[in-house]
C-alpha cells in the first residue's frame, strides 16, 4: 500500500468519519414524468387498517402511500391525495426502491428544487419515517440569499425549527405528518400556477428541500494497510496537530486516548456529552490518534502524537441526520479552525 503522509503542524485537520456513509447534501436528479419504468396512475386508492406487512408513509405533500402484503400475500399499494379528491401520481420502481411522486411535486423535483428521495417511500420506510414509527419527517432546507441575510425567517405552517445551518445558508427542521397538507401549502405559497412554471420555486425564501436522511458508521481500514509505519519510521507521528474527528463520539477514558481528546462537542439530541455508547467513534478515534497503551503499542493509532477535537453526530445506535453532521461539521471548520486534510 502506499504511504500516507501524516498532516504537518498547523491548521487542524478535519478528519469526518471516512466510514460515514453519506452525501452531506444529497444530489438531486431530474425526474421525467415518463421515464423508463415509470408508472403513471391516477386512482386514489384505500389504505385497509389492519393489513399484516403493509406501512403507510405520508409524503411531504401531505398525500398518503401504503405499501406492502396483505396477510393473504396480495401486493397491497395505495394512493390517497390529501385533498381526498382523485389527482395523478407517478410510481417508478429504482433498484428495488419504490418512489412515488405526486403530480404536484413533479415539476419541483424535475427544477431540481425538491429532493427526490423524499419519494422513494422504501427509504422512508426503513429509515422509520413511515406513520406508524414516525410523527415527523425530517427535512433540511437551503434559503435564498435575500432569505438568508433577512434577520427573521419566514415560520413554515405545520413544521419545527430543529438548528440553523449557516454553512449551507439553511436550517432542519421537522414537519408534522398531520399537518403535511399545511406544510406543502406554506412551502408553495397554494399555488397551483406557480408549480407549473418554467421554473417553479418555493416561498418563504426557500430554495431547496432535502431528507435529513439517516447515516450509519461502518468499519474503517487499519493502520497496517496504509503504511503508517513506514511514515513512523521516518519520525512523523503528527505531532502538533490537531485532527477535527466526527462520529460517535469517544470513550476519553479509554487507555490509548487519555490525554489525546483536547477540545469536544455532542450534536446530537438528548445526549449532551461525548461519552460513546456505540464504540465506533472510539474506534475511528484511536486508529487516527489512539497511543496503543492497552496493547503495549500493537494497535498505535496513525498519528500517536496529534491531539483530537471529538464532535459527537451520531448517538448511542450509530446512527444520526445529516443535519446533526453538518452541524459538527462548522463547529469543526468554524471554532476548532479545521480545514479539510489531504
Amino acid at each position: 500500500m502506499p504511504k500516507v503522509p501524516i498532516p504537518r503542524p498547523g491548521p487542524i485537520a478535519l478528519a469526518v468519519a471516512a466510514a460515514l456513509t453519506l452525501g452531506v447534501i444529497p444530489a438531486i436528479a431530474a425526474v421525467s414524468a415518463y421515464s423508463a419504468g415509470e408508472v403513471s396512475h391516477n386512482d386514489a386508492g384505500h389504505h385497509t387498517p389492519g393489513d399484516a406487512g403493509t406501512h403507510t408513509v405520508t409524503l411531504i405533500t401531505g398525500d398518503k402511500v401504503t405499501i406492502g402484503t396483505a396477510a393473504d400475500g396480495t401486493v397491497v399499494r395505495s394512493f390517497q391525495a390529501a385533498s381526498g379528491a382523485t389527482t395523478g401520481f407517478h410510481r417508478a420502481v429504482v433498484d428495488g426502491a419504490t418512489y412515488v411522486y405526486p403530480d404536484a411535486a413533479l415539476p419541483y423535483v424535475s427544477a431540481g428544487k425538491l429532493d427526490k428521495q423524499l419519494f422513494n417511500v422504501t427509504r422512508l420506510i426503513t429509515e422509520g419515517y413511515d406513520d406508524a414509527h414516525s410523527s415527523r419527517l425530517p427535512l433540511i432546507v437551503r434559503y435564498t440569499g435575500a432569505a438568508a441575510k433577512a434577520r427573521t425567517r419566514t415560520k413554515m405552517a405545520g413544521s419545527t425549527d430543529v438548528r440553523r445551518l449557516d454553512s449551507i445558508q439553511g436550517a432542519a427542521l421537522a414537519q408534522n405528518h398531520k399537518q403535511a397538507p399545511e406544510f406543502w401549502s406554506s412551502l408553495t405559497g397554494g399555488s397551483v400556477a406557480a408549480a407549473r412554471s418554467v421554473k417553479p420555486s418555493f416561498a418563504g425564501g426557500v430554495a431547496n428541500v432535502w431528507l435529513d436522511g439517516k447515516v450509519k458508521a461502518d468499519l474503517a481500514d487499519s493502520t497496517a494497510q496504509i503504511g503508517a509505519q513506514q511514515v513512523w519510521a521516518e519520525g512523523d507521528t503528527g505531532q502538533g496537530v490537531k485532527v477535527a474527528m466526527l462520529d460517535s463520539g469517544a470513550d476519553t477514558e479509554h487507555p490509548d486516548l487519555v490525554g489525546q481528546v483536547s477540545d469536544s462537542a455532542s450534536f446530537v439530541p438528548g445526549e449532551d456529552d461525548i461519552a460513546d455508547y456505540n464504540g465506533h467513534g472510539t474506534h475511528v478515534a484511536s486508529t487516527i490518534a489512539g497511543t496503543g497503551s492497552a496493547s503495549d503499542g500493537k494497535e498505535r493509532g496513525v498519528a500517536s502524537g496529534a491531539r483530537l477535537a471529538v464532535g459527537k453526530v451520531l448517538n448511542s445506535e450509530g446512527s444520526g441526520q445529516e443535519s446533526w453532521i453538518i452541524a459538527g461539521m462548522e463547529w469543526a471548520a468554524r471554532d476548532q479552525k479545521a480545514r479539510k486534510s489531504a
